[in-house]
């Protein structure tokens, strides 16, 4: 919060944050050889089908957590944003049916618990 002015619009930091990535992947690929191999077998209607709706959810939540970061406390923002593991395993298993093993509902139980302790 103390390093961007409250001027600066969300939609360009998620701009940049995207474009970022979007620089580090064609980096890897270019540095490993394989861009070519890529580029060959790419179509932009194959990649819309494959990857639009993940693509657009995760653009919004993005958007939504740089709203978050803005206007939120510290911790309760970092609470917030570590309770979406909960909600992923949550949502993984009512839609899809995926159930948990034992260390992994350990593991989620240890989270919420570390996000409840924190937020104390």
């Amino acid at each position: 919060q103390h390093f961007i002015a409250e001027s600066v619009a969300t939609s360009s930091l998620v701009f940049c944050a995207e474009l970022s990535k979007v620089v580090g992947c064609l980096t890897i690929l270019l540095s490993d050889g394989s861009a070519w191999t890529c580029f060959q077998s790419w179509g932009p209607l194959d990649s819309i089908i494959a990857a639009g709706i993940p693509s657009v959810t995760y653009l919004i939540q993005n958007y939504c957590v740089q709203v978050g970061y803005q206007n939120l406390d510290g911790v309760v923002f970092n609470v917030l944003n570590q309770s979406k593991v909960l909600f992923t395993a949550l949502f993984s298993f009512l839609i899809n049916g995926r159930t948990q093993s034992r260390v992994q509902c350990l593991a989620l139980g240890l989270v919420m618990g570390g996000g409840i302790l924190v937020s104390l």
